[in-house]
Protein backbone atom coordinates (compact mmCIF):
# COMPACT_ATOMS: atom_id res chain seq x y z
CA UNK A 1 0.00 0.00 0.00
CA UNK A 2 1.12 3.48 -0.75
CA UNK A 3 1.05 6.19 1.87
CA UNK A 4 -0.80 9.09 0.31
CA UNK A 5 0.87 11.56 2.66
CA UNK A 6 3.93 11.40 0.44
CA UNK A 7 1.83 11.90 -2.68
CA UNK A 8 -0.56 14.72 -1.77
CA UNK A 9 0.58 18.15 -0.77
CA UNK A 10 -1.06 20.33 1.87
CA UNK A 11 -3.35 22.97 0.48
CA UNK A 12 -4.01 26.23 2.33
CA UNK A 13 -6.01 27.71 -0.53
CA UNK A 14 -9.18 26.82 -2.42
CA UNK A 15 -8.75 24.23 -5.15
CA UNK A 16 -10.16 24.69 -8.59
CA UNK A 17 -12.22 22.01 -10.27
CA UNK A 18 -9.32 20.97 -12.48
CA UNK A 19 -6.98 20.51 -9.51
CA UNK A 20 -9.63 18.56 -7.64
CA UNK A 21 -10.21 16.25 -10.61
CA UNK A 22 -6.46 15.66 -10.84
CA UNK A 23 -6.35 14.60 -7.19
CA UNK A 24 -9.43 12.41 -7.58
CA UNK A 25 -8.14 10.65 -10.71
CA UNK A 26 -4.57 10.20 -9.41
CA UNK A 27 -3.19 6.70 -9.06
CA UNK A 28 -2.70 6.95 -5.33
CA UNK A 29 -6.35 7.82 -4.55
CA UNK A 30 -8.26 4.63 -3.87
CA UNK A 31 -5.64 3.29 -1.51
CA UNK A 32 -6.31 3.01 2.18
CA UNK A 33 -5.19 5.74 4.58
CA UNK A 34 -4.83 4.51 8.16
CA UNK A 35 -5.61 7.03 10.85
CA UNK A 36 -5.04 6.87 14.56
CA UNK A 37 -7.15 8.70 17.18
CA UNK A 38 -4.29 11.17 17.73
CA UNK A 39 -4.44 12.12 14.02
CA UNK A 40 -0.97 10.71 13.26
CA UNK A 41 -0.28 8.65 10.14
CA UNK A 42 0.18 4.91 10.69
CA UNK A 43 2.25 2.66 8.50
CA UNK A 44 -0.34 0.66 6.58
CA UNK A 45 2.06 -2.27 5.99
CA UNK A 46 1.95 -3.16 9.69
CA UNK A 47 -1.86 -3.58 9.73
CA UNK A 48 -4.09 -6.21 8.21
CA UNK A 49 -6.85 -5.21 5.84
CA UNK A 50 -9.55 -6.12 8.41
CA UNK A 51 -7.95 -3.82 11.00
CA UNK A 52 -7.61 -1.07 8.47
CA UNK A 53 -11.25 -1.41 7.40
CA UNK A 54 -12.36 -1.27 11.03
CA UNK A 55 -10.23 1.64 12.28
CA UNK A 56 -9.60 3.81 9.22
CA UNK A 57 -11.38 5.69 6.47
CA UNK A 58 -11.54 4.27 2.97
CA UNK A 59 -10.56 6.82 0.39
CA UNK A 60 -12.47 5.02 -2.37
CA UNK A 61 -15.77 5.92 -0.71
CA UNK A 62 -14.67 9.53 -0.32
CA UNK A 63 -13.76 9.66 -4.00
CA UNK A 64 -17.14 8.25 -5.04
CA UNK A 65 -18.85 10.69 -2.76
CA UNK A 66 -16.88 13.60 -4.22
CA UNK A 67 -17.72 12.56 -7.77
CA UNK A 68 -21.41 12.32 -6.88
CA UNK A 69 -21.19 15.78 -5.42
CA UNK A 70 -19.67 17.15 -8.63
CA UNK A 71 -22.59 15.74 -10.60
CA UNK A 72 -25.11 17.21 -8.17
CA UNK A 73 -23.45 20.61 -8.31
CA UNK A 74 -23.44 20.54 -12.10
CA UNK A 75 -27.18 19.84 -12.10
CA UNK A 76 -27.82 22.64 -9.61
CA UNK A 77 -25.84 25.10 -11.71
CA UNK A 78 -27.91 24.15 -14.72
CA UNK A 79 -31.16 24.78 -12.84
CA UNK A 80 -29.97 28.21 -11.61
CA UNK A 81 -30.15 27.36 -7.92
CA UNK A 82 -29.15 30.03 -5.37
CA UNK A 83 -26.07 28.33 -3.98
CA UNK A 84 -23.52 31.00 -4.96
CA UNK A 85 -21.25 28.48 -6.71
CA UNK A 86 -19.16 29.11 -9.79
CA UNK A 87 -18.22 26.39 -12.23
CA UNK A 88 -14.59 27.45 -12.35
CA UNK A 89 -14.07 27.92 -8.63
CA UNK A 90 -15.60 25.13 -6.57
CA UNK A 91 -14.41 24.74 -2.98
CA UNK A 92 -14.57 21.68 -0.75
CA UNK A 93 -13.93 21.01 2.93
CA UNK A 94 -13.36 17.75 4.83
CA UNK A 95 -15.76 18.95 7.51
CA UNK A 96 -18.58 18.45 5.02
CA UNK A 97 -17.86 14.75 4.57
CA UNK A 98 -19.25 12.82 7.51
CA UNK A 99 -17.72 9.39 8.00
CA UNK A 100 -18.74 6.80 10.59
CA UNK A 101 -16.97 3.62 11.66
CA UNK A 102 -19.31 1.40 9.60
CA UNK A 103 -18.38 3.34 6.42
CA UNK A 104 -21.84 4.91 6.23
CA UNK A 105 -21.50 8.46 4.95
CA UNK A 106 -23.85 11.40 5.16
CA UNK A 107 -23.55 14.16 2.67
CA UNK A 108 -24.41 17.84 3.09
CA UNK A 109 -25.08 19.71 -0.13
CA UNK A 110 -23.07 22.85 0.51
CA UNK A 111 -19.76 24.38 -0.67
CA UNK A 112 -16.72 22.33 0.38
CA UNK A 113 -13.08 23.25 0.93
CA UNK A 114 -9.95 21.09 0.78
CA UNK A 115 -7.41 22.08 3.44
CA UNK A 116 -4.44 20.50 5.16
CA UNK A 117 -6.79 18.24 7.08
CA UNK A 118 -7.42 16.03 4.05
CA UNK A 119 -3.70 15.42 3.59
CA UNK A 120 -2.82 15.01 7.26
CA UNK A 121 -5.87 12.85 7.97
CA UNK A 122 -8.93 13.42 10.16
CA UNK A 123 -10.38 10.59 12.23
CA UNK A 124 -13.85 12.12 12.70
CA UNK A 125 -15.20 14.67 10.26
CA UNK A 126 -18.35 16.67 11.08
CA UNK A 127 -20.40 18.84 8.71
CA UNK A 128 -19.85 22.58 8.80
CA UNK A 129 -22.83 24.88 8.19
CA UNK A 130 -20.75 28.03 7.92
CA UNK A 131 -21.06 28.08 4.13
CA UNK A 132 -24.71 26.94 3.99
CA UNK A 133 -26.96 29.26 2.05
CA UNK A 134 -30.19 27.23 1.97
CA UNK A 135 -33.15 28.88 3.77
CA UNK A 136 -34.35 27.70 7.18
CA UNK A 137 -37.62 25.82 6.84
CA UNK A 138 -40.30 26.94 9.32
CA UNK A 139 -43.37 24.76 9.19
CA UNK A 140 -46.73 26.49 9.31
CA UNK A 141 -48.37 23.71 11.31
CA UNK A 142 -45.67 24.03 14.00
CA UNK A 143 -46.44 27.73 14.49
CA UNK A 144 -50.18 27.08 14.57
CA UNK A 145 -49.73 24.27 17.07
CA UNK A 146 -47.68 26.54 19.30
CA UNK A 147 -50.31 29.28 19.02
CA UNK A 148 -53.17 26.91 19.92
CA UNK A 149 -51.28 25.43 22.87
CA UNK A 150 -50.63 28.88 24.35
CA UNK A 151 -54.32 29.79 24.05
CA UNK A 152 -55.28 26.45 25.58
CA UNK A 153 -52.95 26.91 28.57
CA UNK A 154 -54.19 30.48 28.99
CA UNK A 155 -57.76 29.20 29.28
CA UNK A 156 -56.72 26.82 32.05
CA UNK A 157 -55.34 29.54 34.34
CA UNK A 158 -57.38 30.13 37.51
CA UNK A 159 -57.52 33.96 37.36
CA UNK A 160 -60.19 35.41 35.05
CA UNK A 161 -58.34 38.66 34.35
CA UNK A 162 -55.19 36.72 33.56
CA UNK A 163 -57.07 34.57 31.03
CA UNK A 164 -58.23 37.64 29.10
CA UNK A 165 -54.82 39.31 29.31
CA UNK A 166 -52.90 36.24 28.14
CA UNK A 167 -55.24 35.54 25.23
CA UNK A 168 -55.20 39.13 23.98
CA UNK A 169 -51.44 39.36 24.32
CA UNK A 170 -50.93 36.07 22.47
CA UNK A 171 -53.15 37.13 19.56
CA UNK A 172 -51.48 40.51 19.35
CA UNK A 173 -47.92 39.16 19.36
CA UNK A 174 -48.59 36.50 16.73
CA UNK A 175 -50.32 39.02 14.45
CA UNK A 176 -47.44 41.49 14.77
CA UNK A 177 -44.93 38.98 13.37
CA UNK A 178 -47.24 37.31 10.88
CA UNK A 179 -45.53 38.93 7.87
CA UNK A 180 -42.00 38.92 9.32
CA UNK A 181 -39.31 37.87 6.81
CA UNK A 182 -36.15 38.04 8.93
CA UNK A 183 -35.30 34.41 9.74
CA UNK A 184 -33.25 35.26 12.84
CA UNK A 185 -36.03 37.36 14.28
CA UNK A 186 -38.61 34.68 13.55
CA UNK A 187 -36.54 32.02 15.31
CA UNK A 188 -36.03 34.29 18.33
CA UNK A 189 -39.74 34.98 18.62
CA UNK A 190 -40.58 31.30 18.30
CA UNK A 191 -38.14 30.59 21.11
CA UNK A 192 -39.85 33.25 23.24
CA UNK A 193 -43.23 31.68 22.50
CA UNK A 194 -42.00 28.24 23.54
CA UNK A 195 -40.62 29.71 26.74
CA UNK A 196 -43.96 31.40 27.45
CA UNK A 197 -45.78 28.11 26.82
CA UNK A 198 -43.48 26.32 29.23
CA UNK A 199 -44.09 28.98 31.87
CA UNK A 200 -47.85 28.71 31.44
CA UNK A 201 -47.71 24.94 31.83
CA UNK A 202 -45.77 25.31 35.07
CA UNK A 203 -48.18 27.99 36.27
CA UNK A 204 -51.18 25.75 35.64
CA UNK A 205 -49.69 23.12 37.96
CA UNK A 206 -49.20 25.94 40.50
CA UNK A 207 -45.48 26.44 40.43
CA UNK A 208 -45.17 29.47 42.74
CA UNK A 209 -42.55 31.29 40.69
CA UNK A 210 -44.45 30.89 37.42
CA UNK A 211 -47.84 31.77 38.93
CA UNK A 212 -46.38 34.89 40.53
CA UNK A 213 -44.88 36.00 37.24
CA UNK A 214 -48.15 35.55 35.36
CA UNK A 215 -50.06 37.52 38.01
CA UNK A 216 -47.45 40.30 37.94
CA UNK A 217 -47.75 40.56 34.16
CA UNK A 218 -51.54 40.65 34.40
CA UNK A 219 -51.82 43.31 37.08
CA UNK A 220 -49.05 45.60 35.86
CA UNK A 221 -46.17 44.75 38.18
CA UNK A 222 -43.95 44.12 35.16
CA UNK A 223 -44.15 44.23 31.38
CA UNK A 224 -46.25 46.46 29.10
CA UNK A 225 -49.19 46.68 31.50
CA UNK A 226 -46.97 48.43 34.02
CA UNK A 227 -46.08 51.17 31.53
CA UNK A 228 -49.74 51.51 30.59
CA UNK A 229 -50.71 52.10 34.24
CA UNK A 230 -47.88 54.61 34.75
CA UNK A 231 -48.73 56.66 31.66
CA UNK A 232 -51.66 58.71 33.12
CA UNK A 233 -49.60 59.51 36.24
CA UNK A 234 -46.62 60.65 34.20
CA UNK A 235 -48.77 62.69 31.80
CA UNK A 236 -50.71 64.45 34.55
CA UNK A 237 -50.65 68.22 33.89
CA UNK A 238 -48.01 70.03 35.92
CA UNK A 239 -45.54 72.84 35.47
CA UNK A 240 -42.43 71.95 33.49
CA UNK A 241 -39.17 72.89 35.28
CA UNK A 242 -37.01 75.56 33.73
CA UNK A 243 -33.81 74.49 31.94
CA UNK A 244 -30.55 74.80 33.84
CA UNK A 245 -29.06 76.81 30.98
CA UNK A 246 -31.38 79.45 29.57
CA UNK A 247 -32.18 78.83 25.93
CA UNK A 248 -31.19 75.12 26.04
CA UNK A 249 -34.32 73.04 26.71
CA UNK A 250 -32.30 69.81 26.71
CA UNK A 251 -30.80 70.82 30.06
CA UNK A 252 -34.22 70.92 31.73
CA UNK A 253 -34.68 68.45 34.64
CA UNK A 254 -37.35 65.75 34.35
CA UNK A 255 -40.91 66.89 34.96
CA UNK A 256 -42.73 65.10 37.77
CA UNK A 257 -46.37 65.65 38.64
CA UNK A 258 -47.45 65.79 42.31
CA UNK A 259 -48.96 62.31 42.12
CA UNK A 260 -45.77 60.90 40.59
CA UNK A 261 -43.67 62.58 43.28
CA UNK A 262 -45.81 61.05 46.02
CA UNK A 263 -45.63 57.64 44.39
CA UNK A 264 -41.84 57.80 43.97
CA UNK A 265 -41.20 59.04 47.50
CA UNK A 266 -43.20 56.13 48.91
CA UNK A 267 -40.89 53.62 47.18
CA UNK A 268 -37.53 55.37 46.88
CA UNK A 269 -35.33 57.39 49.20
CA UNK A 270 -34.90 60.59 47.20
CA UNK A 271 -36.28 62.03 44.02
CA UNK A 272 -32.96 63.53 42.97
CA UNK A 273 -29.39 62.28 43.35
CA UNK A 274 -26.57 63.86 45.31
CA UNK A 275 -24.56 65.72 42.69
CA UNK A 276 -20.75 65.57 42.82
CA UNK A 277 -18.77 68.71 43.69
CA UNK A 278 -15.73 69.13 41.41
CA UNK A 279 -12.67 70.90 42.76
CA UNK A 280 -11.79 74.37 41.52
CA UNK A 281 -14.63 74.51 39.01
CA UNK A 282 -18.42 74.31 38.91
CA UNK A 283 -20.31 71.27 37.71
CA UNK A 284 -20.90 71.44 33.99
CA UNK A 285 -24.63 72.07 33.27
CA UNK A 286 -25.00 69.32 30.68
CA UNK A 287 -23.46 66.78 33.03
CA UNK A 288 -25.77 67.93 35.78
CA UNK A 289 -28.81 67.41 33.56
CA UNK A 290 -27.53 63.96 32.50
CA UNK A 291 -27.11 62.89 36.13
CA UNK A 292 -30.65 64.02 36.96
CA UNK A 293 -32.16 62.18 34.01
CA UNK A 294 -30.10 59.07 34.74
CA UNK A 295 -31.39 58.93 38.30
CA UNK A 296 -34.94 59.56 37.10
CA UNK A 297 -34.70 56.67 34.63
CA UNK A 298 -33.30 54.41 37.33
CA UNK A 299 -36.11 54.98 39.82
CA UNK A 300 -38.77 54.80 37.13
CA UNK A 301 -37.65 51.26 36.24
CA UNK A 302 -38.60 49.98 39.69
CA UNK A 303 -41.66 52.04 40.65
CA UNK A 304 -44.91 50.13 41.04
CA UNK A 305 -48.07 51.93 39.80
CA UNK A 306 -51.47 51.72 41.53
CA UNK A 307 -54.46 50.00 40.00
CA UNK A 308 -58.04 51.15 39.63
CA UNK A 309 -60.59 50.69 42.41
CA UNK A 310 -62.47 47.88 40.64
CA UNK A 311 -59.32 45.80 40.20
CA UNK A 312 -58.21 46.50 43.76
CA UNK A 313 -61.56 45.42 45.17
CA UNK A 314 -61.44 42.21 43.13
CA UNK A 315 -57.93 41.43 44.35
CA UNK A 316 -58.93 42.00 47.95
CA UNK A 317 -61.88 39.64 47.54
CA UNK A 318 -59.55 37.02 46.10
CA UNK A 319 -57.19 37.61 49.03
CA UNK A 320 -59.95 36.87 51.55
CA UNK A 321 -62.15 39.94 51.86
CA UNK A 322 -65.67 38.82 52.70
CA UNK A 323 -64.45 35.28 53.41
CA UNK A 324 -62.21 35.77 56.44
CA UNK A 325 -63.03 37.49 59.72
CA UNK A 326 -60.97 40.22 61.31
CA UNK A 327 -58.72 37.61 62.90
CA UNK A 328 -58.03 35.85 59.61
CA UNK A 329 -60.30 32.86 60.28
CA UNK A 330 -62.58 31.59 57.53
CA UNK A 331 -66.30 32.22 57.89
CA UNK A 332 -67.57 28.74 57.12
CA UNK A 333 -69.77 26.45 59.11
CA UNK A 334 -68.11 23.33 60.48
CA UNK A 335 -70.29 20.28 59.74
CA UNK A 336 -71.28 18.26 62.75
CA UNK A 337 -69.97 14.71 62.86
CA UNK A 338 -71.60 11.80 64.61
CA UNK A 339 -68.69 9.86 66.03
CA UNK A 340 -70.97 6.99 67.02
CA UNK A 341 -72.09 6.33 63.49
CA UNK A 342 -70.34 3.15 62.40
CA UNK A 343 -71.59 3.54 58.85
CA UNK A 344 -69.67 6.81 58.42
CA UNK A 345 -66.52 5.20 59.66
CA UNK A 346 -66.86 2.29 57.26
CA UNK A 347 -67.61 4.64 54.41
CA UNK A 348 -64.47 6.66 55.25
CA UNK A 349 -62.35 3.52 55.30
CA UNK A 350 -63.66 2.40 51.91
CA UNK A 351 -63.16 5.79 50.20
CA UNK A 352 -59.65 6.55 51.43
CA UNK A 353 -58.79 8.38 48.23
CA UNK A 354 -61.70 10.82 48.34
CA UNK A 355 -61.36 14.08 50.26
CA UNK A 356 -63.11 14.45 53.61
CA UNK A 357 -64.04 18.05 52.84
CA UNK A 358 -63.99 20.27 49.72
CA UNK A 359 -60.77 21.92 50.97
CA UNK A 360 -58.74 18.72 51.16
CA UNK A 361 -57.03 17.60 47.95
CA UNK A 362 -57.60 14.16 46.54
CA UNK A 363 -54.77 11.85 47.59
CA UNK A 364 -53.07 9.86 44.86
CA UNK A 365 -51.34 6.52 45.20
CA UNK A 366 -47.59 6.57 45.89
CA UNK A 367 -46.71 4.77 42.65
CA UNK A 368 -48.80 6.83 40.23
CA UNK A 369 -47.60 9.47 37.85
CA UNK A 370 -47.83 12.86 39.52
CA UNK A 371 -50.85 14.90 38.48
CA UNK A 372 -51.21 18.71 38.56
CA UNK A 373 -51.15 20.19 42.02
CA UNK A 374 -54.60 20.69 43.55
CA UNK A 375 -54.16 23.78 45.72
CA UNK A 376 -56.23 24.70 48.70
CA UNK A 377 -58.16 27.97 48.76
CA UNK A 378 -55.71 29.24 51.37
CA UNK A 379 -52.85 28.81 48.89
CA UNK A 380 -54.70 30.93 46.30
CA UNK A 381 -55.51 33.61 48.88
CA UNK A 382 -51.90 33.89 49.90
CA UNK A 383 -50.83 34.36 46.29
CA UNK A 384 -53.12 37.38 46.03
CA UNK A 385 -52.02 38.65 49.44
CA UNK A 386 -48.39 38.63 48.30
CA UNK A 387 -49.41 40.39 45.11
CA UNK A 388 -51.16 43.14 47.08
CA UNK A 389 -47.89 43.99 48.84
CA UNK A 390 -46.61 45.25 45.48
CA UNK A 391 -49.70 47.33 44.69
CA UNK A 392 -49.78 50.79 46.30
CA UNK A 393 -53.14 52.40 46.96
CA UNK A 394 -53.17 56.09 46.02
CA UNK A 395 -55.90 58.19 47.55
CA UNK A 396 -56.61 61.86 47.11
CA UNK A 397 -56.43 63.94 50.28
CA UNK A 398 -59.43 65.88 51.53
CA UNK A 399 -57.46 69.03 52.23
CA UNK A 400 -55.89 71.23 49.57
CA UNK A 401 -52.55 72.74 50.35
CA UNK A 402 -49.86 74.71 48.57
CA UNK A 403 -47.34 72.08 47.52
CA UNK A 404 -43.74 72.71 46.57
CA UNK A 405 -42.36 70.65 43.75
CA UNK A 406 -39.03 69.16 44.75
CA UNK A 407 -36.51 69.58 42.02
CA UNK A 408 -32.90 70.49 41.33
CA UNK A 409 -31.56 73.85 42.34
CA UNK A 410 -31.08 75.97 39.23
CA UNK A 411 -29.70 78.99 41.06
CA UNK A 412 -26.13 77.70 41.20
CA UNK A 413 -26.25 75.90 44.56
CA UNK A 414 -25.29 72.40 43.47
CA UNK A 415 -25.23 70.73 46.87
CA UNK A 416 -28.84 71.48 47.74
CA UNK A 417 -30.46 68.83 45.63
CA UNK A 418 -33.32 68.53 46.22
CA UNK A 419 -34.30 72.14 46.58
CA UNK A 420 -37.66 73.70 45.87
CA UNK A 421 -39.17 75.12 42.73
CA UNK A 422 -42.34 76.98 43.65
CA UNK A 423 -45.39 76.07 41.65
CA UNK A 424 -47.91 78.67 40.50
CA UNK A 425 -50.30 80.05 43.10
CA UNK A 426 -53.04 77.50 42.77
CA UNK A 427 -54.53 74.76 44.83
CA UNK A 428 -52.90 71.37 44.20
CA UNK A 429 -54.21 67.98 45.14
CA UNK A 430 -52.65 66.09 48.01
CA UNK A 431 -52.13 62.37 47.57
CA UNK A 432 -51.71 59.67 50.17
CA UNK A 433 -50.05 56.30 49.51
CA UNK A 434 -51.22 53.38 51.62
CA UNK A 435 -51.30 49.61 51.33
CA UNK A 436 -54.27 47.35 51.30
CA UNK A 437 -55.23 45.89 54.65
CA UNK A 438 -55.17 42.47 53.00
CA UNK A 439 -51.59 42.81 51.77
CA UNK A 440 -49.37 39.96 52.95
CA UNK A 441 -52.19 38.40 54.94
CA UNK A 442 -52.76 41.32 57.30
CA UNK A 443 -56.03 40.78 59.21
CA UNK A 444 -58.57 43.53 59.37
CA UNK A 445 -58.94 45.35 62.71
CA UNK A 446 -61.42 43.86 65.14
CA UNK A 447 -63.13 47.25 65.59
CA UNK A 448 -64.96 48.83 62.67
CA UNK A 449 -64.33 52.43 61.68
CA UNK A 450 -67.79 53.37 62.95
CA UNK A 451 -66.85 52.21 66.46
CA UNK A 452 -63.91 54.61 66.52
CA UNK A 453 -66.17 57.64 66.39
CA UNK A 454 -65.84 59.75 69.56
CA UNK A 455 -62.68 57.96 70.72
CA UNK A 456 -59.23 59.54 70.99
CA UNK A 457 -56.72 57.40 69.04
CA UNK A 458 -53.87 58.48 71.34
CA UNK A 459 -55.68 57.34 74.46
CA UNK A 460 -56.66 54.05 72.86
CA UNK A 461 -53.05 53.40 71.78
CA UNK A 462 -51.87 54.19 75.31
CA UNK A 463 -54.34 51.74 76.81
CA UNK A 464 -53.19 49.04 74.40
CA UNK A 465 -49.53 49.68 75.30
CA UNK A 466 -50.32 49.52 79.02
CA UNK A 467 -52.12 46.23 78.48
CA UNK A 468 -49.12 44.78 76.64
CA UNK A 469 -46.80 45.97 79.40
CA UNK A 470 -48.88 44.25 82.05
CA UNK A 471 -48.83 41.00 80.11
CA UNK A 472 -45.03 41.15 79.80
CA UNK A 473 -44.65 41.75 83.54
CA UNK A 474 -46.80 38.73 84.30
CA UNK A 475 -44.63 36.59 82.03
CA UNK A 476 -41.38 37.79 83.64
CA UNK A 477 -42.64 37.38 87.20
Amino acid sequence: MVNIKSELTCFERELTEAELREIVNSSTVGKVMALESDDDMVDSDELSYAEIEQETLVIDDIVDLTQNYLECEREMLNTNNDYNLQAGNMSYSPEDLVATQDTTYNFCRMPLRVTTGLCNGIAVMTPSYAHASHPIVIRRHQVLSLYRNILKESSNFFDDNAKIFLKNRTRKRFKEYKDETDETRILNKLADARQALSRLKRANVFDIKSVTRVLELTYGRRGPMRHQLLKPIINEPSEAPKPIVRGFPRTAPPRMSPSLQTLLLSQTKTLYPTLPVPKHKPLYPSRKANLLWRHYSKIMKTVMPPVDDVTLDQLEKNAGKGILTGQGVANRCIPSRNHNDEQNRLRTLRNTGTPKSPRDPVKEGPYRTAKPHNPRPRFIRRLYQRLLTKIPVMKEGTESTHLSNFGPDTSGNQNNCPSTITLPNKRNKRYIIIKSSWADGRPLPLVNHTDWQGLDPVEVAKLIDDKKTQIKKKVYW
